[in-house]
């Protein structure tokens, strides 16, 4: 039986790695990837491990819950190139999205779709299956990290995940995702939030501007 995880970060990944042995590694990492969020380099060190990367998202969940609706999100579907590709192809923007993730970094990835009506199922099953889009399609959503091809990735993460944060993350989403905050054990974690009430205390009164830590967990 093969294990996967979720939404592991290179930080969390090297930790899971070094107290796994090749038995109960995981071979696969399900993360949030679609065409306005690439997340390229973290797959390629999850593939560099063995561990293959399948998208969540892959389609931008538009009926996604509302805690997870903000007016920093941009839709994939909507965004210009994809569906100036969806038009030259005669495909629907949903296949675009679907057959890139299909063929990007030479198909070794996957995805994940959801839908209730049977032609959209078909034609997610057919976004994996065939190759819709040409290389230049593929340069002009992906790019090649160069100022003439930048693709259209545009950091566009739709899950923050702020409902999981703890209270030294002061609101702030993007501790769970950068690295800033990576506890290797609860002792560790502890350790840390004695040392964060002092910091604070001190930060309340001596700082002009102090952010409140009960502030909607959504602040930047």
């Amino acid at each position: 039986m093969d294990i996967g995880t979720s939404n592991h970060t290179e930080a969390t990944l090297k930790l899971l790695l070094r107290d796994t042995d090749q038995v109960s590694r995981p071979v696969v990492n399900q993360m949030e990837m679609h065409p306005l969020f690439q997340q390229t380099q973290l797959r390629r060190y999850m593939e560099s491990q063995g561990i293959v990367c399948t998208g969540y998202m892959s389609l931008g969940s538009p009926n996604r819950p509302g805690r997870d609706r903000f007016k920093e999100h941009r839709a994939d579907m909507l965004d210009p190139v994809i569906q100036s590709i969806a038009a030259q192809n005669g495909i629907a923007p949903a296949q675009v999205c679907l057959n890139w993730a299909y063929l990007r970094e030479n198909k070794s990835g996957g995805y994940v779709a959801m839908s209730t009506r049977t032609d959209w199922m078909v034609d997610n099953l057919r976004a994996a299956t065939q190759d819709f889009l040409i290389p230049e399609q593929m340069l002009a959503l992906s790019g090649d990290d160069t100022p003439e091809h930048p693709g259209i990735d545009a950091n566009n993460r739709l899950i923050w995940g702020q409902v999981f944060l703890w209270p030294e993350a002061l609101g702030d989403w993007r501790v769970l995702w950068n690295d800033s905050q990576v506890f290797e054990t609860r002792a560790g974690y502890e350790k840390f939030k004695k040392s964060y009430a002092q910091h604070y205390a001190v930060w309340q009164e001596t700082a002009v501007c102090v952010p409140d830590m009960g502030a909607s967990s959504h602040a930047h």
